[in-house]
């Protein structure tokens, strides 16, 4: 069912149904455990880079060496929804600048 929404979202995208690209990814990271709000403020704005902020600084006092390889498959679905997330919405920069984030921890 993933594939299938990715395929609907790449094409509404293609399609310029913007909006509609961005709530079916918004709806799936939500399901696979990355829930992103589309009403993103400030506060939330702040919340996302102070998060990435520590878990960025956990890892540079160790070493960038120890960083596993990505395995999980629900983490590399939402990396690729996330990626997703980010055509439709490229105009947002609140939404890019969460998704960023969120990219960057998923990775850590």
């Amino acid at each position: 069912k993933l594939d299938s929404m990715s395929v609907l979202i790449q094409s509404l995208t293609m399609d310029g149904n913007s909006g509609m690209a961005l709530d079916n990814s918004l709806r799936v990271l939500e399901y696979l455990g990355e829930p992103v709000s589309n009403n993103l403020d400030e506060e939330a704005i702040l919340s996302e880079l102070t998060e990435t902020h520590k878990c960025v600084q956990q890892i540079l006092s160790s070493s960038l060496d120890t960083i596993p390889v990505m395995k999980d498959p629900l983490k590399i679905k939402a990396m690729h929804f996330l990626y997703l997330a980010l055509l439709p919405g490229h105009h947002l920069q609140s939404l890019v600048v969460v998704v960023s984030c969120r990219m960057v921890r998923l990775t850590l």
